[in-house]
């Protein structure tokens, strides 16, 4: 039996790996099947939307459910009510999605995620044209016939085939931008790049796809096409997730220890995915709104739309297969959280859901995706004063002029396709060490009067994207710490004082709780 699961879109915020793009739904009441007859008949009187996913010739090298076209998903978006409803494939890529008796005559979009849980692309309905046409009116149950997947997504579109009745449905004002190969230009890129990068519509019948890039923003890393992915994007959020009630958040942390940074620095390709997969630490996180209700109950990762790797994640600390609890979160106040570490190399386009359990017996399901990846951290490249600067050699620490400032001069992490992250805040977070140990430092005791940029709270020098500009010609950053935080005594939060003997330093880049960190020794000379 195929599973089929309704949804309604809230647009949650997603800090995490990406903001991304993110779906939940209101009314589900368990875990049900919604659909009886995965094969699905276009001859029915039920609203539904049916066909089958015949996989592209070089899947006959997978495993024979795949092959057979088994293992894919089709999720179906309304424009007027903005509801997700998702169905996987039978073990011969048939499926039936049955709609609700209210959505007759909506538009629908349709996008077709592969066994790997990333999104292939949407279906285009009609091509004819300089734009794709995404969207169908659902005045009577459609057939969408045979529907091939090509071996290269980004070569040709996914379409309609032999079966399909819908030519009449298609919506003329629902339009998706294409290529000279007919594919919608967001994907190759799932939404991202100067290829997909469009200016907003202000149709609101195109409000699912507001760039025009041919990705309902569920699955669009760019939401609004003005090329900033939207875990970084300030004008890419709203006030979905507090209308929900909860707030859905993943953040990606990546942060190394400076003995550890050569293999970041100088490693093989393969060298890097193997530290990545251990070193990469994903937080799941659902906020509950204040005074929330139903309040949150429970909640837990599923397996049904995920990556492969999902059953190898472990909970951070005890190792444990995360599948051994069910994928559950743990409560922490007025959160659900889960800290894992992925043992995979993560990558954009990864898509899953999380069952959010409410004290009146139902149960919302969260679609997310992995909007980027940090594959790297910030790499140091030199530091010292502004008239001496020296070469940093990953897993030496440094040693500078204590009466001068601190010039650090650094290359940002990259992303999935090796691209430079930009727009990303800088935290130069400072540790103190006394006698060889982190000092527990009274901050505003030791600094009466903080350098500008110092936050005495975070003892952190915070530079935002805005201040730090744009990569120079050498793709580098330069900031300048100022000396006075460097401080030789430091007043202790038991009220002694004592002198310091070293400085931790991380050099960390982040948004949205997104960070990736190289933590590195500091003394002075």
């Amino acid at each position: 039996m195929t599973q089929s699961v309704r949804t309604s879109l809230t647009a949650l915020t997603l800090f995490a790996l990406a903001l991304t793009s993110i779906a939940c739904n209101p009314n589900t009441t368990g875990l049900t099947d919604l659909n009886d007859d995965p094969g699905g008949d276009s001859t029915s009187t039920t609203l539904a939307i049916t066909g089958r996913i015949v996989p592209p010739a070089s899947a006959k090298t997978r495993p024979r459910s795949q092959a057979a076209g088994g293992g894919y998903t089709v999720a179906a978006q309304s424009v007027e009510t903005m509801e997700v409803y998702t169905v996987q494939t039978d073990p011969n890529g048939a499926f039936e999605l049955e709609l609700p008796p209210d959505e007759q005559g909506h538009t629908m979009t349709v996008v077709v995620l592969g066994p790997d849980g990333k999104p292939v692309g949407p279906v285009v309905l009609d091509e004819s044209g300089p734009e794709a046409r995404t969207a169908a009116s659902l005045e009577q149950p459609i057939s969408l016939g045979e529907v091939a997947v090509p071996d290269d997504p980004a070569a040709a579109p996914l379409m309609p085939g032999e079966g399909f009745d819908g030519q009449d449905l298609v919506a003329d004002d629902v339009t998706a931008r294409v290529d000279e190969h007919g594919v919608p230009v967001g994907v190759a890129g799932l939404g991202k790049g100067t290829e997909a990068m469009g200016t907003p519509s202000d149709n609101p019948r195109q409000g699912l796809d507001r760039d025009r890039d041919g990705l309902p923003d569920l699955f669009d890393a760019d939401n609004d096409g003005d090329g900033v992915v939207d875990d970084f994007d300030d004008d890419g959020g709203d006030d979905a997730g507090a209308k929900a009630g909860f707030r859905l958040n993943f953040f990606m942390n990546l942060k190394i220890s400076e003995e550890n940074a050569d293999t970041y620095y100088t490693g093989t390709t393969s060298d890097r995915e193997t530290a990545l997969a251990k070193d990469t630490v994903i937080t799941f996180e659902v906020v509950e709104e204040p005074d929330h209700s139903p309040a949150i109950t429970a909640v837990r990762l599923l397996d049904r739309v995920a990556p492969s790797y999902v059953g190898s994640m472990t909970v951070l600390h005890s190792g444990e297969l995360w599948s051994a609890s069910d994928y559950a979160f743990d409560e922490n106040g007025d959160r659900f959280e889960a800290f894992v570490v992925p043992h995979a190399m993560i990558d954009a386009g990864d898509t899953f859901m999380v069952a959010v359990e409410l004290e009146d017996g139902t149960t919302r399901l969260c679609y997310s995706m992995i909007n980027y990846v940090f594959t790297n951290i910030p790499r140091l490249i030199r530091y010292g004063d502004a008239g001496a600067m020296t070469a940093y050699a990953a897993g030496t620490g440094i040693q500078f002029d204590g009466s001068k400032d601190l010039v650090l001069e650094f290359q940002p992490p990259v992303d999935e396709t090796g691209a430079w992250i930009t727009g990303l805040d800088y935290v130069f977070s400072i540790f103190y060490y006394v006698g060889g140990s982190q000092a527990s430092v009274d901050a505003s005791a030791t600094w009466s009067s903080p350098p500008a940029g110092f936050d005495l709270q975070r003892l952190a020098y915070v530079v935002d994207a805005a201040s730090l500009g744009s990569l120079s010609a050498d793709d580098t950053y330069t900031v300048t710490l100022p000396r006075e935080i460097f401080a030789d005594t430091v007043t202790l939060t038991d009220g002694t004082t004592a002198t310091v003997g070293q400085y931790k330093i991380d050099i960390t880049a982040e948004k949205n709780g997104n960070n990736a960190a190289l933590m590195i020794i500091a003394t002075k000379r």
